[in-house]
């Protein structure tokens, strides 16, 4: 639980422009980020405003990702992305790939060349066009994407369908489940297609 009472007062910057305000202006902003994330209770919580909430739970959800897929498989969330759309089409395209995955194409260049130095895909030109350049899943890549898939999926209530399990009791309610991905996918799009300020 972090106790913000514990902080030293610096919620105010200094005016002399040097870098002590500026180290006070970060701290101001620590201190008010802080200030919502008294995990004891969500009193403080309930008045947050949504595009906070939103940015909490993704830096939140984000950490504990980073940190599963790190510590049990050795692999970045960027990795385990290209792993588990791997695990659909057993092979992709750069620029398919890309898109799937929600990684600019240079970035995903890095995160392949490790996936591929660690023995989990590998580059194939076609045997057709060799300018097309495939992204193929071994066998070690395929069980790892498994796994990964597996952690973050469940059944559905006949035990066939495969749905993405839920993450609270809320959104454990289909009809709720649909409006906050109605939500989410909105807002994802707004803010991927314009320079919106929350």
């Amino acid at each position: 639980m972090v106790r913000t009472s514990k902080l030293p007062n610096r919620a105010v910057p200094s005016a002399d422009g040097g870098i002590g305000s500026v180290v006070e202006t970060i701290w101001h902003l620590i201190v008010r980020h802080l200030s919502y994330l008294d995990m004891g209770s969500d009193r403080h919580l309930e008045n947050a405003p949504l595009g906070r909430l939103v940015a909490m739970a993704g830096h939140l959800a984000s950490e504990r990702w980073t940190r599963y897929v790190a510590d049990s498989f050795g692999l970045s969330p960027a990795g385990a992305a290209v792993l588990m759309a791997l695990g659909h089409d057993r092979k992709m395209t750069h620029r398919d790939l890309a898109h799937v995955c929600c990684i600019r194409p240079g970035t995903l260049t890095g995160v392949v060349d490790t996936l591929v130095r660690s023995g989990h895909v590998e580059r194939k030109a076609d045997e057709v066009d060799r300018r097309t350049v495939w992204v193929t899943v071994t066998r070690k890549g395929s069980d790892v994407g498994a796994k990964v898939t597996k952690r973050v999926a469940g059944h559905g209530r006949d035990g066939s369908e495969r749905v993405i399990r839920s993450l609270t009791s809320v959104d454990a309610d289909p009809k709720n489940e649909a409006i906050i991905r109605q939500f989410l996918t909105e807002l994802i799009v707004r803010l991927s297609t314009a320079n919106l300020r929350l």
